[in-house]
């Protein structure tokens, strides 16, 4: 049982995973208790519309009744050092301009529930931002995939006019990358790894607006478009080695590297109320 947010839940599965006798304990039902600080795993698993009290009762109580789910996971293993242990994932890694504001807002804690806001709108002053860095997302020819561009309704920008899926495999210049398993995916019913790539440019409108919409609003919602989407069970992810930069998976910090992400179906179990 794990008493915790995403960041517990994620180290304690990455744990687990790592053991010799991994494919042994994938078997055992975990029980997670929600009492982080982010809690958005834990959201997808039990009623929404609850209290939090009502939630901790729920999650202990379907311990006690042994309702369980089989539930996906991500293994990130780093592409250059072989030899170090994969992380493993249920929710989202996110690297980029996003993650790296998203770290600055209690710095502005002295504005109270605008500091959110504060901390999208002072970085585009600077003449630096939006900082890019070369990144190139490859595909296995074995790997089944759709890749697409903006959506529908969204205008399209140069980088979009090409065909379904020549920027796979192509370095490019991106501010950020986000990708969510199938737990937290913003797509209805998916059931493959959702990747997102925005361009070198954002338009600072945008971009404040969302913080806007995230953090005073709460409204996460709210998209910025894309550039680039994916959907697919495996990928490899290139990032520069010369730059020093930071992941943030399930809202757990880890240093930035290439790493080939695969999809790991219904791998472990978690106790879940019966619906």
């Amino acid at each position: 049982v794990i008493a915790g947010g995403d960041g517990s839940i994620q180290e304690a599965v990455t744990g687990l995973l790592r053991r010799s006798d991994e494919s042994t304990i994938a078997d055992v039902p975990i029980g997670i208790i929600p009492m982080g600080k982010t809690n958005s795993l834990a959201a997808k698993l039990l009623p929404s519309e609850a209290s939090q009290v009502r939630q901790l009762c729920d999650a202990a109580y379907a311990v006690v009744a042994g309702d369980t789910k089989a539930v996906d996971v991500m293994s990130l293993r780093s592409v250059e050092n072989k030899s170090q242990p994969p992380v493993f994932a249920l929710g989202t890694l996110r690297w980029g301009v996003f993650r790296d504001t998203d770290r600055t807002v209690d710095k502005f804690w002295w504005s109270g529930r605008l500091r959110g806001f504060l901390a999208y709108l002072l970085p585009t002053f600077k003449d630096t931002w939006p900082q890019a860095r070369q990144v190139s997302v490859t595909v296995p020819e074995s790997t089944t995939s759709t890749a697409a561009s903006k959506a529908a309704d969204q205008p399209l920008s140069p980088c979009s006019q090409s065909t379904e899926s020549n920027w796979l495999g192509q370095s490019m210049e991106a501010t950020a990358v986000e990708f969510s398993g199938p737990l937290v995916s913003p797509e209805e019913n998916s059931d493959q790894i959702t990747l997102k790539v925005w361009p070198k440019v954002l338009e600072k409108s945008a971009f404040i607006s969302y913080g806007w919409n995230k953090h005073v609003l709460r409204n996460p919602a709210q998209d910025l478009p894309t550039a680039y989407r994916l959907s697919c069970d495996e990928f490899i992810l290139s990032l520069p080695e010369d730059e020093v930069s930071w992941f943030s998976i399930d809202g757990e910090m880890y240093e930035a590297q290439s790493i080939a992400v695969k999809l790991l179906p219904k791998k472990i179990r978690i106790f879940v109320p019966a619906r």
